[in-house]
C-alpha cells in the first residue's frame, strides 16, 4: 500500500501542494487527473523520491519513499527522455538493467522476457536516437519493469503518440492491471483510461478536490464528464 499523510510543498512563497493525503491500494488501476498546473505531476515526483519531504509523509509499504527499500518496490516511466544516445537499443537496456539485477545472464532474461511481454522485440537492434514516440514509450516502460517491482508510476504515458500506440499501450496497461499490479497514471485527458480504472484522484490547484472509486466520482461530481472528459477516446 502507498499512504501519503499531509504532503505540503511550496516554491519559494507558492504553494504547490497542500495537505495532501492519499491512500492507493496493492492493485488496480488508480489514475490521478487534473489540469495543467494543477499539482498532480507533483504529487508523483513525492512517490519516486524526486521530491524532498520529511519522514513518514510518503509511504510505501511502510518504507519512506526516499529509502532503497522503497525504490526496489516502484518502477517509474517519465513522460519522456531528452538524452537520446546513439547506442543499440538492447545494449542501453543491458546497461540500465545493471542497476537493479546484479548477473548480467538474469538482466538478459528479464529483458527478453519483458519485450516479449510488450512485444517490443523490433526496438532491440535499434538505435537508441532513431526509436520513434511509440516505440519509445515501450522502452521507458520495458525500464519502469526491470526487477519486476510491485508498484508501476506512470506519469502522461500516451502524451505525444499517435492513435494506433495509443490503442496498444493501453491494452498493455490493462494487461499488467489483470497480472496484478498496483499501477498509478497521472494525465491530464483520462479518456483513454477511464474504461479500466478504479480510482480516480482529481486534483485542482494544489489540493484534493476528490479521491473515490471511480463510480462514487461520478456519483458526487455532476460536472466531471464536462470538466474531465474532454476531448476524445481512443
Amino acid at each position: 500500500m502507498i499512504v501519503i499523510k499531509e504532503l505540503n510543498f511550496k516554491v519559494k512563497k507558492d504553494e504547490i501542494l497542500t495537505n495532501i493525503n492519499l491512500t492507493f491500494p496493492d492493485e488496480g488501476l488508480h489514475l490521478i487527473i487534473g489540469k495543467n498546473g494543477s499539482g498532480k505531476s507533483t504529487i508523483l515526483n513525492s512517490l519516486v523520491d524526486k521530491l524532498p519531504v520529511h519522514k513518514d509523509v510518503v509511504l510505501i509499504d511502510s518504507h519512506d519513499a526516499g529509502t532503497l527499500q522503497a525504490k526496489k518496490l516502484v518502477g517509474f516511466m517519465p513522460t519522456q527522455i531528452f538524452n537520446r544516445a546513439k547506442i543499440k537499443t538492447g545494449d542501453l537496456l543491458l546497461k540500465l538493467a545493471a542497476f537493479e539485477i546484479d548477473s548480467k545472464t538474469f538482466a538478459q532474461e528479464e529483458i527478453n522476457r519483458l519485450v516479449k511481454t510488450i512485444g517490443a522485440q523490433n526496438i532491440l537492434n535499434k538505435s537508441f536516437s532513431m526509436l520513434s514516440s511509440g516505440e519509445l514509450k515501450k522502452f521507458l516502460l520495458i525500464n519502469a519493469l526491470m526487477g519486476s517491482p510491485k508498484y508501476l508510476i506512470m506519469d502522461e504515458p500516451i502524451a505525444n503518440v499517435d492513435l494506433d500506440s495509443k490503442i496498444a499501450f493501453v491494452a498493455l496497461v490493462k494487461k499488467l492491471k489483470e497480472q496484478g499490479k498496483s499501477i498509478i497514471v497521472v494525465t491530464h485527458n483520462i479518456n483513454d483510461f477511464e474504461p479500466i480504472a478504479d480510482t480516480l484522484t482529481i486534483v485542482e490547484n494544489g489540493k484534493i478536490k476528490m479521491f473515490s472509486t471511480k463510480e462514487e466520482v461520478y456519483k458526487k461530481f455532476k460536472d466531471f464528464t464536462s470538466a474531465y472528459k474532454g476531448g476524445k477516446s481512443v
